[in-house]
């Protein structure tokens, strides 16, 4: 599933639905932070619990109830025709797994499921050198995704 700006947009504000609990549904932009506080006192929010499953077994089920109702799922070949919770399938291996398994000694097979968790994250920041005309512009970019910086800030150096 490719990352569009509709997904980035739902994430940060609910459309229609609240996807995951603490899901923005309202927002307040205001002059000063009396008028921004007059007007959270007006917001009022009425809340439907949908059907929901909590664990990521559950959400895979086939009769699971639906986060995205668009969503089908990549990678998969004959490619599904349902919507499904799950984004895109991908198998990665390396070497003959069924070889490996009768050459070993003991053999122990048991799943293991943990809690959800987040990568730590760090600040980002990006310190571009000063630039002479005709000469390269090297930028120091601290973050996960320099092509990613890299798409903000070349434009900005050509200005």
């Amino acid at each position: 599933m490719r990352r569009s700006l509709r997904d980035v947009l739902e994430n940060c504000m609910a459309q229609g639905k609240a996807l995951y609990e603490g899901h923005a549904v309202a927002a307040v932009a205001a002059s000063d932070a009396e008028s921004a506080e007059a007007a959270l006192t007006l917001i009022k929010v009425d809340y439907e619990v949908l059907p929901h499953v909590t664990d990521v077994e559950a959400a895979m089920a086939e009769n699971a109830p639906l986060l995205r109702e668009d969503m089908i799922t990549s990678g998969m070949d004959p490619a599904p025709t349902k919507p499904s919770n799950i984004a895109k399938y991908m198998e990665l291996g390396h070497g003959d797994v069924a070889k490996g398994f009768a050459a070993a000694d003991i053999v122990i097979e048991r799943s293991f499921k943990t809690e959800a968790t987040h990568q730590g994250l760090y600040r980002a920041a990006c310190l571009p050198r000063q630039r002479r005309p005709g000469r390269l512009c090297r930028a120091l970019v601290l973050h996960a995704g320099p092509f990613c910086g890299s798409r903000y800030l070349c434009p900005a150096l050509r200005a």
